[in-house]
């Protein structure tokens, strides 16, 4: 994936196997386990990205967040 090239970023996004990095969903659990409310931000297309963006973080383990932001 060349993350610069906007056509295979999004067919690689679309697909949802964007892996989590373990200290961000350690901290993210860390944080939303201790009453934190937590807003996750992308530079990400809501039209083309938005469902996609959703369910993969969803399917990593990133449940509970207050809003996502695209």
């Amino acid at each position: 994936v060349d993350p610069f090239d906007p056509l295979d970023f999004k067919s690689w996004a679309v697909g949802g196997c964007s892996p989590a990095i373990p200290a961000v969903l350690e901290l993210f659990q860390h944080l939303t386990d201790s009453g934190f409310k937590v807003f996750l931000i992308t530079g990400r297309d809501i039209d083309s990205l938005g469902k996609a963006t959703e369910q993969n973080l969803v399917s990593q383990g990133f449940i509970g967040y207050e809003r996502l932001i695209l």
